[in-house]
């Protein structure tokens, strides 16, 4: 069977592929990584994983949904073939939302959402906003780690900053874009660089040992001097 592991929570769904391999491993099973490329020569591999007296194998990948096409009638038969054998367990890992995956009809799927808590954050990220953006600020943090909200900020950003530079953005759905579309007509195309700027600055920062603040306390002067 296949289970394809997703969702717009990246942080959340890396950690449950990583836990299922070590769940997996206490278990006594052997964890194999192949590439996604690889997926069509899984079968030579079914023989020895079934004999009698090797370990029950798992099999993990990533990035597998980018090598399925309904085109391509010969591949998509035999992903269609390994999704359903309930012989073999594979686990995929995917880098994007349920919605774009286009190997949803096939596989078992595990989705990690957002909280919406994050969107409302996003959204209160405007100028003359400080108040109401803090104020869910400290209430997402009581819960989530400060590292994704820095992440997740940094990423509105350079959304808005292409949006406002006229690029088009992808893997965003059409709500979405509106909801963005509305909220670049707040900033200037100079204060959102700034702002991205002081980003990096404090990504390297943090990386590098070379700063005083955590992320917490970063999120805290990006509201106070940009907000």
């Amino acid at each position: 069977m296949l289970t394809v592991i997703c969702g717009d929570d990246n942080s959340a769904s890396r950690k449950y592929y990583v836990d299922l391999q070590v769940q997996f491993k206490n278990q006594q099973k052997e964890i194999i990584f192949f590439p996604a490329k690889d997926f069509f020569d899984l079968s030579l591999w079914l023989g020895d994983s079934l004999s009698l007296f090797s370990l029950e194998k798992v099999f993990f990948t990533e990035n597998l949904d980018k090598y399925y096409s309904k085109r391509d009638k010969k591949n998509a038969e035999k992903i269609s073939d390994l999704s359903q054998d309930k012989n073999i367990e594979i686990y995929d890992w995917e880098n994007k939302s349920l919605w774009e995956l286009k190997l949803k009809t096939l596989a078992k799927t595990k989705e990690f959402k957002l909280s919406a808590t994050i969107f409302k954050l996003l959204d209160n990220f405007q100028p003359g906003n400080k108040q109401i953006f803090y104020n869910t600020l400290i209430t997402l943090l009581k819960n989530t780690d400060a590292s994704f909200i820095f992440s997740m900020l940094a990423r509105q950003v350079r959304s808005l900053i292409l949006l406002k530079t006229g690029q088009e953005l992808e893997r965003t759905t059409p709500w979405q874009a509106a909801k963005l579309k509305s909220q670049i007509k707040l900033w200037s195309q100079e204060k959102l660089f700034n702002v991205y700027e002081a980003l990096h600055k404090i990504d390297i920062g943090i990386k590098t040992s070379s700063t005083p603040f955590s992320q917490a306390q970063s999120l805290d002067i990006i509201t106070c001097y940009f907000l």
